[in-house]
């Protein structure tokens, strides 16, 4: 057989070369100078890239190893292979079926330019087309170059036709987007530590999926795809394969896996040196999370399976396990590992178990059940946690679900709960000897539904968060009390300084009503006797003693003013006019009341907005206003009277007008008999910093005009 495959290269070399020197002969202009024409895949490869930018000739005869147009992703991928070696040919941005049509197994002649490549140098076309390729017939693929674990990471495999063994992690397809055009099987493969996928571009559903076929040990030959960064460095790999006949089941291999020494969970993590590459394990599944984790527990521990390969298994499946022993967050733990059913008589009941237990460490991996009091819940995007104090120990339940999360009344805080499920004790150091204690820092529990949560007893009513409530409720209610009594204590301060005000009011109008009785007996009656007394005088008196006639009548005077000053005194004690605050209005009742009945006519008016006025100003005014009134009504016979006060910025104004017989002011200024209305209506002007102005005229009535400056009262002067 090795034989027949070296003759089988000597004739294909020997082909390849034919043809180099047929298209020489045909090409002499071409030919013309051989340094400048780059002939074998190894030397397009070893151009740095700046070399590669000068785009050097390329004629380089060879095998396609892989060939594949995807209109789906726009996406075109050729490689050929010589005896030197395997290259990318680049399709150019002109690319259409038509200009670049290959299948793998071709031998075919390329005629191009160096390009640099996203990774690696490449053969392109010197224009915006693919290169030229001439199909020359048929050869068998090139021996491929067979890697391990460790040269799946070296760039220098980039274009290469090579040859994998390795374990089938998972099967995916990938349909087309577009109609009529195939889509694409992806291989998931593991080998030892490391995973990749290997594209085929058909759609066999029907031939991948097997059964048994996950798990599988293959050889599978194809194109080493390089996955890189924008800075031309090296990512990862992925194999292009032509179709499915490069893919080989080793069922010898397969067998081998599980020929690996059985090993318990619990002797996973302990010193052998004896201690195989591969551990196998036989148990039953107490959790599985579908391509990512997996928990097996015989019967000695738990062991946690990293990316386990394996068909579809159920929690409590017997299965056999061989996988790479791996560091974990504590207790045994295995990486890509493959998985089989396998019939066994192991018992995996839950453990119950305390806080004290797993705070030490132990179980972890193991199902266990134990209780603690929920403190609170939160949602995640596919799990819920709820969150449990157990002893010393917070212990972290992972609940998954698919769709909707768990309802948050479904478990309440304080509630006593029992969980089923995995543990998982992560220490928070490692240890480096027996005297080195071991802290947990976290425990996990795994479970699997939420079913594997009870309720041992529900929320009690009275939560610390109602209480909390209770208590600002409480607080709010003796601040609202608080204020209340407060505000009341005020009201009835205001009202018993109130009823206090009303009722010093209520004696001083007594006091007042009593003053008036006596200046009314006594006072007023003895001036009625003084002024009869003096008028009867006068009667005796002849006419020739003028001298005596002069001050009897100036006497007679100073009684009618002292008698009328003595009413008016009695009066004011018992009116309360200016006791509403309203001066115009205070005026009106005083000087109307006396006139209802009669054919005067007395009118206030009030111009401009009034603003308050102190008790002696009202007090004063009230007073000029009244006597104005009283002489104008008494002595001067008028039938109107009009009063105007007069708010204006600077003063407040007030004019009596009356439509009576009017006196020569001039005269009544020169007059011996002083006019005692008039000087008391002056003396009360000056008193409030104020002006009195009389105009009058015989026959034309009389005008009295008081004007007092605003700022003589509101700066304290009055």
């Amino acid at each position: 057989m090795r034989r027949s495959n070296k003759t089988a290269g000597s004739v294909i070399a020997a082909i390849i070369q034919l043809a180099v020197n047929v298209q020489c002969l045909s090409s002499r202009q071409a030919c013309a100078d051989d340094t400048q024409v780059i002939a074998t895949a190894a030397a397009v490869r070893a151009l740095s890239t700046e070399d590669a930018m000068r785009h050097l000739t390329v004629r380089v005869v060879g095998v396609v190893t892989y060939f594949e147009v995807n209109p789906s992703v726009y996406a075109v991928r050729a490689f050929v292979q010589d005896e030197t070696g395997g290259v990318y040919v680049a399709p150019g941005l002109g690319f259409t079926p038509d200009t670049l049509d290959l299948k793998p197994g071709q031998l075919v002649e390329v005629i191009g330019v160096t390009q640099p490549g996203s990774f690696s140098p490449c053969i392109g076309g010197s224009g915006t087309g693919p290169p030229s390729v001439r199909v020359l017939g048929q050869a068998e693929l090139p021996t491929p170059i067979k890697l391990t674990a460790r040269q799946l990471a070296n760039p220098a495999n980039d274009s290469q036709f090579v040859e994998v063994e390795a374990v089938l992690a998972d099967v995916n397809f990938r349909s087309s987007e577009k109609r009529d055009t195939p889509g694409e099987t992806v291989l998931s493969l593991q080998v030892e530590d490391r995973r990749f996928d290997a594209i085929v571009p058909e759609y066999e559903q029907d031939r991948t999926t097997g059964d048994g076929l996950v798990g599988a040990v293959v050889k599978v030959r194809g194109v080493f795809g390089s996955l890189f960064s924008e800075q031309r460095e090296l990512t990862g790999m992925r194999l292009f394969v032509n179709d499915f006949d490069q893919v080989k089941i080793d069922v010898a291999a397969f067998k081998t896996l599980f020929d690996a020494p059985l090993r318990t969970a619990a002797s996973v993590t302990r010193f052998d040196q004896r201690f195989p590459d591969r551990v196998r394990l036989r148990g039953r599944v107490t959790y599985f999370r579908p391509g990512s984790l997996l928990y097996v527990q015989d019967g000695t521990a738990g062991a946690r399976i990293v990316n386990p390969i394996c068909q579809e298994v159920s929690t409590g499946d017997a299965v056999e396990v061989v996988g790479y022993p791996s560091f974990g967050d504590g207790g045994a733990t295995l990486a890509n590992a493959v998985v089989r059913k396998f019939e066994n008589d192991i018992n995996t009941m839950p453990r119950s178990v305390t806080a004290e237990n797993v705070l030490q460490g132990e179980h972890t991996g193991e199902l266990i059940t134990i209780d603690g009091l929920l403190m609170r819940s939160s949602n995640r995007a596919s799990e819920n946690i709820l969150y449990l104090q157990s002893g010393d120990a917070v212990l972290h339940v992972h609940i998954p679900h698919e769709e909707e999360p768990l309802a948050e009344t479904r478990f309440k805080p304080n509630s006593w709960l029992r969980v089923t499920g995995i543990c998982v004790a992560r220490p928070s150091h490692q240890v480096e000897s027996d005297e080195t204690p071991v802290s947990i820092r976290t425990v996990q529990v795994l479970a699997r539904t939420d079913e594997d949560v009870e309720v041992l007893e529900a929320a009690p009513w009275w939560t610390p968060e109602r209480m909390r409530w209770a208590i600002v409720t409480a607080a709010t209610a003796s601040v609202v009390c608080v204020v209340w009594i407060v505000a009341l204590r005020r009201q009835v301060a205001a009202q018993a300084d109130t009823i206090k005000i009303n009722l010093t009011r209520s004696v001083i109008m007594e006091e007042r009503a009593r003053i008036a009785r006596e200046l009314h007996d006594s006072l007023e009656q003895d001036l009625s006797g003084v002024a009869i007394q003096l008028d009867g005088l006068k009667s005796r008196i002849g006419p020739t003693e003028e001298s005596v006639v002069k001050s009897l009548d100036l006497a007679r005077a100073m009684v009618r003013h002292s008698r009328s000053e003595t009413k008016r005194a009695v009066w004011d004690l018992r009116t309360v006019a200016l006791e509403d605050g309203d001066l115009a209005n205070a005026i009106e009742r005083l000087l109307t009341w006396g006139v209802q009945e009669s054919s005067h006519e007395i009118s206030v008016k009030t111009d401009g907005e009034p603003y308050p006025l102190p008790g002696p100003v009202k007090a004063n005014l009230l007073r000029i206003a009244q006597e104005a009134t009283t002489n104008a009504l008494k002595h001067g016979r008028a039938r109107h009277v009009k009063i105007i006060l007069d708010y204006v910025d600077n003063a407040i104004r007030l004019k009596i007008e009356d439509d009576g017989s009017g006196f020569d002011s001039n005269q009544a200024s020169r007059s011996r008999i002083p006019n005692f209305g008039l000087v008391g209506m002056r003396e009360r002007a000056v008193r409030l910093g104020g002006t009195l102005d009389i105009v009058s005229e015989q026959g034309n009535g009389t005008t009295i005009e008081v004007i007092v400056p605003k700022d003589r009262f509101t700066n304290g002067h009055v």
